[in-house]
């Protein structure tokens, strides 16, 4: 052909095979359809995506061009075009177009763990059994019934119905330790208390749990059990300790939702006599030395010291956040008095992190250089630490 022809097939764009890389080129991206067999994905300049709009349709069987590579909120469940669909992972954005992959992309999925929590979170829930199921949206729920039976549930419910399980005969080996074991370490139809529905509702509180049907609540030690369970008692709990109604002057001096279920902390520390008197950590500088802090988690909107937070220890960089210890010390520390989750013991403290427990990071390096920083640096008055060497990194070492 000659040289200013076919102009789709020589498009430079093309190069680009993943949807970040083909974006961040400056070109948009095209999803094909649900037939790997007739389908694929590829990139095209803004320029001949212009000219010729409707070619991702009848090259690739498509959808349409793509600016972004984020999720869409809105799912196309009429049309599902992901090649991946109910495989267990989110395609939307990687694999397959933004709007598509409903079913693994449902963010109601996070609350599988527990029917009383899908369901106070709007979805339905689909019981595998002893605890197992999975939640779904109604959207999902209705456009996709099939999906729970093809999980080995039942049917997608809008009510919790407890497993059948039986105290007096339990034989889990692992009972009380907040997860359910039944069918996993332990038998089917074993580990009653931490596979009952109101075992979940613990982190959502006294109300969560007391207007569960069948849930009674014990605040001292944060426990939602089933009403006139065996063996109700905890370290701190008795079984008379146990209500089924809240107090009708919640002792939250903050917003923020999940106060009540640490509420058994803060009366541990006695720190509300504290708050009382207006002392809320203002002024007061509290270092994390861990595997990084979260500085962007809401918790931290007003309060995060970037500039006297480090990377490996020593350097003023904005920390890393390998795994969510960091976070969550630094949360349980100085958790903001908001909107979201729970509240800290110095709300008003200023919170900044030293990432030592990070990839690629000689990790006698980075603990030897965070206590270097800990001892020269004037901008910390408490310091959480949290550190320590990977076994095999030491046999390495020495060999």
């Amino acid at each position: 052909c000659a040289p200013d022809t076919d102009c789709v097939d020589c498009d430079t764009f093309r190069q680009f095979e993943s949807c970040e890389t083909c974006i961040n080129a400056g070109g948009l991206y095209c999803w094909g359809g649900a037939d790997a067999s007739t389908s694929f994905d590829y990139c095209n300049s803004p320029a001949l995506a212009a000219v010729v709009p409707a070619l991702c349709i009848a090259e690739s069987s498509g959808t349409a061009y793509f600016d972004s590579c984020e999720i869409s909120p809105q799912c196309n469940l009429q049309d599902e075009t992901c090649v991946y669909p109910n495989d267990g992972f989110c395609d939307a954005g990687s694999f397959c177009a933004p709007n598509s992959d409903c079913v693994d992309c449902d963010p109601l999925l996070e609350f599988s763990e527990n029917c009383f929590v899908c369901i106070a979170e709007g979805g339905q829930f689909c019981s595998k059994g002893n605890g197992f199921g999975r939640c779904n949206s109604n959207e999902i729920a209705t456009a996709f019934p099939d999906t729970c039976t093809a999980d080995g549930g039942t049917a997608y419910s809008t009510t919790c119905q407890a497993d059948v399980c039986e105290p007096a005969n339990d034989s889990c080996s692992y009972q009380g330790d907040g997860e359910c074991d039944a069918g996993g370490l332990c038998p089917i139809g074993t580990d009653c208390l931490d596979c009952s529905p109101c075992t979940g509702l613990r982190f959502l509180g006294c109300e969560a749990c007391t207007n569960a049907d069948g849930c009674v609540w014990c605040g001292a030690d944060a426990v939602c059990a089933p009403e006139g369970f065996p063996g109700l008692e905890s370290s701190v709990c008795s079984a008379s300790d146990f209500v089924s109604t809240c107090d009708s002057e919640p002792s939250n001096p903050f917003p923020d939702p999940l106060f009540d279920a640490q509420n058994w902390i803060y009366d541990m520390i006695n720190v509300k006599p504290v708050w009382a008197k207006g002392l809320t950590g203002t002024g007061i500088k509290i270092r994390i030395n861990d595997d990084g802090v979260d500085s962007n988690h809401p918790e931290f909107a007003n309060n995060f010291d970037l500039e006297n937070s480090c990377s490996t220890g020593h350097l003023p960089t904005e920390p890393l956040s390998v795994n969510d210890h960091g976070t969550t010390c630094a949360a349980l520390a100085a958790g903001g008095g908001n909107d979201v989750c729970s509240t800290g013991i110095a709300p008003n403290a200023k919170v900044s992190g030293c990432a030592i427990l990070v990839e690629d990071v000689d990790l006698y390096e980075a603990a030897n250089a965070g206590m270097r920083y800990l001892y020269i640096d004037q901008a910390t008055d408490v310091s959480s630490n949290s550190y320590g060497t990977s076994p095999c990194q030491v046999i390495n070492r020495r060999r």
